[in-house]
Protein backbone atom coordinates (compact mmCIF):
# COMPACT_ATOMS: atom_id res chain seq x y z
CA UNK A 1 0.00 0.00 0.00
CA UNK A 2 2.90 2.37 0.59
CA UNK A 3 4.24 1.89 -2.95
CA UNK A 4 3.67 4.70 -5.44
CA UNK A 5 1.34 4.18 -8.38
CA UNK A 6 3.27 3.21 -11.47
CA UNK A 7 2.25 3.55 -15.11
CA UNK A 8 0.40 0.66 -16.72
CA UNK A 9 2.50 -1.05 -19.37
CA UNK A 10 0.96 -2.48 -22.51
CA UNK A 11 -2.68 -2.80 -23.44
CA UNK A 12 -5.52 -3.83 -21.17
CA UNK A 13 -4.66 -7.53 -21.45
CA UNK A 14 -0.98 -7.32 -22.40
CA UNK A 15 2.46 -6.71 -20.99
CA UNK A 16 5.31 -4.84 -22.59
CA UNK A 17 8.83 -3.99 -21.58
CA UNK A 18 9.12 -0.52 -20.08
CA UNK A 19 11.07 2.09 -22.01
CA UNK A 20 14.39 3.52 -20.84
CA UNK A 21 12.73 6.36 -18.95
CA UNK A 22 10.13 4.15 -17.24
CA UNK A 23 10.77 2.12 -14.12
CA UNK A 24 9.71 -1.50 -13.89
CA UNK A 25 7.18 -2.22 -11.10
CA UNK A 26 9.31 -5.13 -9.89
CA UNK A 27 12.50 -3.07 -9.74
CA UNK A 28 10.60 -0.23 -8.07
CA UNK A 29 9.29 -2.61 -5.41
CA UNK A 30 12.81 -3.88 -4.72
CA UNK A 31 14.16 -0.36 -4.37
CA UNK A 32 11.21 0.70 -2.19
CA UNK A 33 11.70 -2.15 0.25
CA UNK A 34 15.48 -1.95 0.15
CA UNK A 35 16.22 1.25 1.96
CA UNK A 36 14.75 4.57 2.89
CA UNK A 37 11.16 3.40 2.50
CA UNK A 38 8.93 1.65 5.00
CA UNK A 39 10.20 -1.71 6.14
CA UNK A 40 7.95 -4.73 5.92
CA UNK A 41 6.77 -6.35 9.14
CA UNK A 42 8.62 -9.39 10.46
CA UNK A 43 5.81 -11.80 9.53
CA UNK A 44 5.54 -10.28 6.05
CA UNK A 45 9.31 -10.54 5.62
CA UNK A 46 9.34 -14.20 6.75
CA UNK A 47 6.50 -14.93 4.31
CA UNK A 48 8.57 -13.33 1.56
CA UNK A 49 11.62 -15.42 2.48
CA UNK A 50 9.50 -18.59 2.62
CA UNK A 51 7.99 -17.80 -0.78
CA UNK A 52 11.45 -17.17 -2.22
CA UNK A 53 12.71 -20.47 -0.81
CA UNK A 54 9.68 -22.28 -2.21
CA UNK A 55 10.33 -20.85 -5.67
CA UNK A 56 14.07 -21.58 -5.35
CA UNK A 57 13.39 -25.15 -4.29
CA UNK A 58 11.03 -25.64 -7.19
CA UNK A 59 13.42 -24.07 -9.69
CA UNK A 60 16.49 -25.89 -8.39
CA UNK A 61 14.85 -29.21 -7.60
CA UNK A 62 16.73 -32.41 -8.18
CA UNK A 63 18.32 -30.97 -11.32
CA UNK A 64 21.01 -29.28 -9.27
CA UNK A 65 22.36 -32.73 -8.45
CA UNK A 66 21.48 -34.54 -11.68
CA UNK A 67 22.68 -32.10 -14.35
CA UNK A 68 26.40 -32.08 -13.51
CA UNK A 69 26.60 -35.88 -13.42
CA UNK A 70 24.54 -36.17 -16.61
CA UNK A 71 26.72 -33.71 -18.53
CA UNK A 72 30.20 -34.65 -17.24
CA UNK A 73 30.80 -37.06 -20.15
CA UNK A 74 30.90 -34.10 -22.56
CA UNK A 75 33.81 -32.50 -20.67
CA UNK A 76 34.27 -29.61 -18.29
CA UNK A 77 33.96 -26.67 -20.70
CA UNK A 78 30.90 -27.90 -22.67
CA UNK A 79 29.21 -28.91 -19.40
CA UNK A 80 29.95 -25.53 -17.84
CA UNK A 81 28.59 -23.67 -20.88
CA UNK A 82 25.41 -25.78 -20.89
CA UNK A 83 24.87 -25.36 -17.14
CA UNK A 84 25.46 -21.60 -17.41
CA UNK A 85 22.92 -21.41 -20.25
CA UNK A 86 20.42 -23.39 -18.16
CA UNK A 87 21.04 -21.07 -15.20
CA UNK A 88 20.55 -17.95 -17.32
CA UNK A 89 17.32 -19.33 -18.78
CA UNK A 90 15.99 -20.16 -15.32
CA UNK A 91 17.04 -16.80 -13.84
CA UNK A 92 15.52 -14.79 -16.71
CA UNK A 93 12.31 -16.85 -16.58
CA UNK A 94 12.04 -16.28 -12.85
CA UNK A 95 12.50 -12.52 -13.24
CA UNK A 96 9.90 -12.42 -16.04
CA UNK A 97 7.39 -14.31 -13.89
CA UNK A 98 8.11 -11.94 -10.97
CA UNK A 99 7.60 -8.95 -13.27
CA UNK A 100 4.34 -10.36 -14.67
CA UNK A 101 3.13 -11.15 -11.14
CA UNK A 102 3.84 -7.61 -9.96
CA UNK A 103 2.07 -6.21 -13.03
CA UNK A 104 -0.97 -8.46 -12.54
CA UNK A 105 -1.07 -7.58 -8.86
CA UNK A 106 -1.20 -3.89 -9.70
CA UNK A 107 -3.73 -4.40 -12.50
CA UNK A 108 -6.13 -6.42 -10.34
CA UNK A 109 -5.43 -4.71 -7.01
CA UNK A 110 -4.91 -8.11 -5.38
CA UNK A 111 -1.82 -9.58 -3.74
CA UNK A 112 -0.69 -13.19 -3.74
CA UNK A 113 -1.92 -14.09 -7.22
CA UNK A 114 -1.31 -17.57 -8.55
CA UNK A 115 0.23 -18.37 -11.92
CA UNK A 116 -3.18 -18.77 -13.58
CA UNK A 117 -4.32 -15.31 -12.43
CA UNK A 118 -1.04 -13.80 -13.66
CA UNK A 119 -1.42 -15.37 -17.11
CA UNK A 120 -5.10 -14.33 -17.17
CA UNK A 121 -4.13 -10.71 -16.48
CA UNK A 122 -1.37 -10.83 -19.10
CA UNK A 123 -2.98 -12.63 -22.04
CA UNK A 124 -6.53 -13.67 -21.19
CA UNK A 125 -8.55 -16.62 -19.90
CA UNK A 126 -7.92 -19.00 -22.81
CA UNK A 127 -4.20 -19.25 -22.28
CA UNK A 128 -4.65 -19.13 -18.50
CA UNK A 129 -6.55 -22.44 -18.66
CA UNK A 130 -3.89 -24.02 -20.84
CA UNK A 131 -1.15 -22.72 -18.53
CA UNK A 132 -2.97 -24.10 -15.50
CA UNK A 133 -3.28 -27.53 -17.11
CA UNK A 134 0.39 -27.58 -18.13
CA UNK A 135 1.51 -26.42 -14.67
CA UNK A 136 -0.57 -29.18 -13.09
CA UNK A 137 1.01 -31.71 -15.45
CA UNK A 138 4.52 -30.51 -14.55
CA UNK A 139 3.75 -30.73 -10.82
CA UNK A 140 2.31 -34.22 -11.29
CA UNK A 141 5.35 -35.49 -13.23
CA UNK A 142 7.74 -33.99 -10.67
CA UNK A 143 5.80 -35.66 -7.84
CA UNK A 144 5.87 -39.02 -9.65
CA UNK A 145 9.61 -38.71 -10.31
CA UNK A 146 10.39 -37.79 -6.69
CA UNK A 147 8.21 -40.61 -5.31
CA UNK A 148 9.76 -43.13 -7.73
CA UNK A 149 13.30 -42.08 -6.84
CA UNK A 150 12.50 -41.87 -3.12
CA UNK A 151 10.95 -45.35 -3.27
CA UNK A 152 14.05 -46.68 -5.04
CA UNK A 153 16.28 -45.19 -2.33
CA UNK A 154 14.15 -46.83 0.37
CA UNK A 155 14.22 -50.18 -1.49
CA UNK A 156 18.04 -50.00 -1.60
CA UNK A 157 17.99 -49.79 2.20
CA UNK A 158 15.62 -52.74 2.61
CA UNK A 159 12.46 -50.68 3.27
CA UNK A 160 9.51 -51.31 0.94
CA UNK A 161 9.28 -48.28 -1.37
CA UNK A 162 5.49 -48.42 -1.46
CA UNK A 163 5.37 -46.97 2.08
CA UNK A 164 6.66 -43.61 0.88
CA UNK A 165 3.47 -42.42 -0.83
CA UNK A 166 0.99 -43.15 2.00
CA UNK A 167 3.40 -41.74 4.62
CA UNK A 168 3.92 -38.54 2.62
CA UNK A 169 0.21 -38.22 1.89
CA UNK A 170 -0.78 -38.62 5.54
CA UNK A 171 1.98 -36.27 6.71
CA UNK A 172 1.12 -33.53 4.24
CA UNK A 173 -2.62 -33.87 4.88
CA UNK A 174 -2.37 -33.71 8.67
CA UNK A 175 0.46 -31.15 8.97
CA UNK A 176 -0.14 -27.44 9.16
CA UNK A 177 1.15 -25.28 6.31
CA UNK A 178 3.62 -23.75 8.77
CA UNK A 179 5.22 -27.15 9.49
CA UNK A 180 5.45 -28.01 5.79
CA UNK A 181 6.88 -24.54 5.10
CA UNK A 182 9.53 -24.95 7.81
CA UNK A 183 10.57 -28.36 6.48
CA UNK A 184 10.71 -26.99 2.91
CA UNK A 185 12.87 -24.05 4.05
CA UNK A 186 15.26 -26.41 5.85
CA UNK A 187 15.55 -28.75 2.87
CA UNK A 188 16.18 -25.91 0.40
CA UNK A 189 18.81 -24.48 2.77
CA UNK A 190 20.55 -27.87 2.85
CA UNK A 191 20.60 -27.99 -0.98
CA UNK A 192 22.02 -24.45 -1.12
CA UNK A 193 24.76 -25.31 1.37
Amino acid sequence: NSLPELPHYGGKKGLSIPGKDQKSPFISRISMTGGGGKRESRSSMSETVSAALLVAGTAVGAGILALPSATMASGFIPSSIMLLAAYMTTAISGMLIAEATEHASRATGKRGLGLTAVVDAAVGKGLAGITSALFGLVCYTITVAYCAQGGALLEARGIPGIVLIPVLTIFLTLSSPRVVDTINNALVSIVVI
